[in-house]
């Protein structure tokens, strides 16, 4: 038999087992809660750490959104002023279209005018009109007016260019220059001419024509004479026919010079606004 006392210690040895397991199981817990609560937190902290990279680029994006805010806001008022510009330059050029297109429609109706006007003399008198170097001009043949080598009127002369004066003479606020011209022929003996060149013999016709006008009405303020000689021919002086064409008397009706003008300045600033419009770009 065992003692007492040994019995005793014998029979609480199952309860220290036990109770020994109890406490490894509950160690044993305790470090699995541990490791579990590590793994959470080092899992955590990864997210943490991806969130705030993602918020410092949504930051960065809008700190650009903002400077490109504030870029756009301090250029508005440089767009604002090239839109203007351009708008100006626009209306500009409408208007210098527009008085050039008045400027065109005048000059059709003048022209057209100044035809229907020597529609008759076109064909009786070989009277021309026609436009040259944006220039209306009414051309008329030098055998016409004058005698061969001669600068005074002729009979026939005289009798055509009243006709021709008073055609013109509706045409009141209009200048005009009377250019005579000659074929390249030079003047065989300037002693019974009594010119020394084409250059005497194509101005005495200019002026004679130009004062006859001046007698049958036409405003002296608003004609003068000018001698071409044969440097300003219209057909080749080496036919027959060609210099029959180039010895003329040719009335120029001189362009609206204020009008043009206007369409100058016009031009000037419209070109102006579209220069500062390029720098603006």
């Amino acid at each position: 038999m065992i003692p007492s006392r040994h019995r005793r210690t014998y029979d609480s040895v199952p309860i220290m087992i036990i109770r020994m397991k109890a406490s490894f199981s509950a160690l044993l817990g305790g470090v699995i809660a541990v490791i579990s609560v590590s793994a959470s937190c080092v899992v955590s902290e990864s997210k943490y750490k991806s969130k705030q990279q993602e918020l410092q680029v949504c930051q960065t994006e809008r700190d650009d959104l903002a400077a490109e805010r504030n870029s756009l806001r301090n250029k508005l008022p440089q767009l604002e002023a090239r839109m203007q510009d351009e708008l100006n330059a626009s209306r500009d050029e409408l208007e210098a279209l527009r008085k050039q297109r008045e400027e065109l429609d005048k000059q059709l109706a003048e022209y057209q005018s100044l035809t229907d006007r020597f529609k008759e003399m076109v064909s009786t008198s070989g009277i021309k009109v026609d436009v040259r170097r944006g220039r209306m001009i009414v051309s008329l043949p030098s055998s016409v007016l004058f005698a061969s080598g001669k600068a005074d009127l002729s009979e026939r002369g005289s009798q055509t260019l009243r006709k021709v004066a008073s055609k013109l003479r509706d045409f009141r606020n209009r200048r005009f220059i009377v250019a005579g011209h000659t074929d390249n022929v030079p003047i065989v003996d300037s002693a019974q001419t009594g010119f020394a060149d084409n250059w005497e013999l194509s101005t005495a016709r200019a002026l004679n024509v130009t004062r006859f006008l001046v007698k049958s009405g036409l405003n002296p303020r608003n004609i003068a004479a000018a001698g071409y000689a044969q440097y300003d021919s219209v057909r080749s002086n080496k036919s027959k026919r060609g210099r029959q064409f180039n010895r003329r008397i040719e009335l120029i009706l001189e362009p609206r010079l204020p009008d043009f003008r206007k369409l100058a300045r016009l031009s000037k600033k419209a070109g102006k606004a579209g220069q500062a419009k390029g720098r603006t770009k």
